[in-house]
């Protein structure tokens, strides 16, 4: 809830504010649009502030634009005089008008602010003051506060100061999901919950309003929204930058026929990342895999999970409905990582697909591999051989060579999965085998014997004529899964009715997309490909978002929400979810 502060100076319209102020529990930010109805009423009085609260992430700094959602008139008459002293960190005032709020390590005792330090007049917790349980529930999830002055010049040369508070709270409280119907390891990934909004609005491969601005150039949590539609083709890799994540590439948002990455690779090296609705569509056959000289070699992939730095591991991370095709090397690749889940995704017309190295917790669920030759997934050099590795559960393979190959040592779950074949290109014997492949200056440990290797397989339909298993001598086959997550398969033989109208990046579905599902449903084709680029109109007309908020203003009206004042971060319904995220899902239509 926000709270509005007003310096008016009348004295029946201050009245009026404490009177709504005190009785409305919800959408208090009504209050500024009843008192103030233009700039030109909040010229006379001043600038309206509003308290602010923001989620917060880990340990690294956080930039906080507490000026965004106020009321005013003319922002070059306002600057941040003054914080108080929080108990858990330091803030500082920035030059922008913006406030960096740097949590204590291991809660050291905080140094006062260069710019000045006022008494935030918060009392101690009165252990005897029975409170409701709302209540209880916020304070548990803050983890800091601090008040802010703002000094704002009038029209007459004079000048008036106003106080705000910002609370910081704690976005790991209750391990909201990514989003509603997220599952497996990766699914408590907060992404940029809580951050800005940062808006593409061009598809150019740098420079700002580009998707590789929005990305490598903003800082701190962030969602990127999209307010053009087409492909953006760089020949070259973007990333997620070290010491840069809490990030959400909302595709969902993008209008008409949605976002083509062509030819373009994310490697994502940093943790706390979500991706959805986005089409990747790198070049088929573009480079020698056994190259390292080949200019092509870093951009192998459609997407690529790995840290910039040594022996670092990239936690949660979350792929949901997009399309994937036509990577040199390989359309999705995890090393290095820890919590990941791609589910509801598209996986098309590739020699190698999907390959998990050094990596542990990575849950596959839901997902459609058509008409890739191999890798389905392929594991090499776990990381120990205790964890789990990876699980596989309610995906459908189809026009395969080799299906799920799985190196010594590996500890693993393949669940209700289907394995289909073409017609056309009928597939090698055994779904799920040992495959020794080594990527390079990956050499196997000595240590890990096939007595190592554990495994979960159960439910799964396979071809006719065909084994389940093939070359796993010494491999332990339990009978129960091991470090199973939470989600619950569905048997194989529904994977189809239950995924195909939906899988991959399902909002729009372009030519590659429907050809993929049309040979699956008709039992043709193979991992050959074409190679010709399905087209993707240009433009689009976005939804109309007055506050730049991210939110449709036709949805916001609907919450009775704040057309003017962006709330993208309040929580109208109180379950844990920004405004924005809850946006987000209903464009989803998940």
């Amino acid at each position: 809830m926000k709270i509005i502060k007003l310096k008016v100076i009348n004295l029946a319209m201050l009245l009026l504010a404490l009177i709504l102020s005190i009785s409305c529990s919800k959408d208090t930010d009504l209050l500024a649009e009843y008192v103030i109805s233009d700039a030109e009423q909040a010229r006379l009085t001043g600038s309206i502030l509003l308290n602010d609260s923001f989620s917060f992430h880990g340990d690294d700094p956080l930039v906080l634009d507490v000026l965004a959602n106020d009321i005013i008139p003319d922002p070059d008459k306002v600057k941040i005089i003054e914080t108080s002293q929080p108990e858990n960190g330091v803030v500082i005032i920035n030059e922008d008008k913006t406030l960096t709020y740097i949590p204590n390590d291991e809660g050291q005792n905080s140094e006062p602010n260069d710019e000045g330090t006022i008494d935030n007049g918060i009392e101690e917790e009165n252990p005897a003051v029975e409170e409701s349980d709302s209540t209880e529930e916020q304070e548990e999830k803050t983890v800091d506060s601090f008040d802010y002055v703002v000094e704002t010049e009038l029209e007459d040369g004079s000048k008036e100061k106003d106080e705000a508070t910002v609370i910081i709270s704690d976005n790991d409280s209750g391990e909201l999901k990514a989003f509603p119907t997220a599952e497996g390891y990766g699914k408590y990934t907060s992404g940029g919950r809580g951050g800005a909004i940062v808006e593409v609005t061009n598809l150019n491969c740098s420079g700002k309003g580009s998707l590789k601005w929005a990305l490598e150039d903003i800082k701190g949590p962030r969602t990127i929204v999209f307010r053009v539609s087409g492909v953006i083709e760089c020949n070259g890799t973007l990333y997620v930058p070290t010491g840069n994540g809490d990030v959400t590439i909302a595709g969902e948002t993008a209008p008409g026929e949605g976002i083509q990455l062509r030819r373009t690779h994310l490697w994502i090296k940093e943790d706390n990342v979500i991706i959805r609705y986005i089409k990747f569509r790198q070049e088929y056959g573009a480079w020698d895999y056994n190259d390292p000289n080949d200019p092509l070699f870093q951009n192998a992939n459609c997407i690529r999970i790995r840290p910039g730095i040594n022996n670092k591991i990239v936690k949660n991370v979350i792929i949901d409905h997009c399309s994937l095709a036509w990577g040199p090397d390989q359309n999705l690749a995890t090393t290095l990582s820890e919590n990941i889940t791609v589910q509801n995704s598209l996986f098309g017309e590739q020699p190698r697909n999907f390959v998990v190295q050094r990596s542990k917790y990575v849950s596959i669920l839901n997902n459609v591999m058509a008409k890739t030759y191999a890798r389905n997934i392929i594991t090499n050099v776990p990381l120990n051989h205790v964890d789990l590795v990876f699980e596989m559960q309610n995906n459908i393979i189809y026009g395969y060579r080799y299906g799920t190959n799985v190196e010594d040592g590996i500890v693993f779950n393949v669940i209700n999965n289907a394995y289909i074949s073409s017609n056309d290109f009928p597939p090698a014997d055994g779904a799920i085998q040992l495959n020794r492949i080594y990527a390079p200056n990956d050499n196997p440990n000595p240590n890990i014997k096939a007595s190592d290797t554990k495994s979960y397989i159960v439910g799964n339909i396979i071809p006719s004529g065909t084994n389940l298993l093939r070359n796993e001598p010494g491999w332990e086959l339990l009978s129960a899964p091991i470090a199973k997550s939470d989600y619950a398969p569905t048997p194989a033989s529904s994977l189809e009715s239950k995924l195909l109208s939906h899988v991959g990046a399902s909002l729009y579905r372009d030519a590659l997309d429907t050809e993929l599902i049309n040979s699956l449903e008709r039992r043709i084709g193979s991992p050959n490909s074409s190679g010709t680029y399905p087209s993707v109109a240009t433009g689009g007309t976005s939804y109309p978002d007055t506050d730049n908020d991210g939110i449709d203003d036709t949805w916001e009206h609907n919450i009775n929400g704040t057309i003017g004042v962006a709330d993208n971060n309040g929580d109208h319904d109180e379950d844990g979810y920004t405004n924005l995220e809850e946006f987000l899902h209903y464009l989803s239509k998940d």
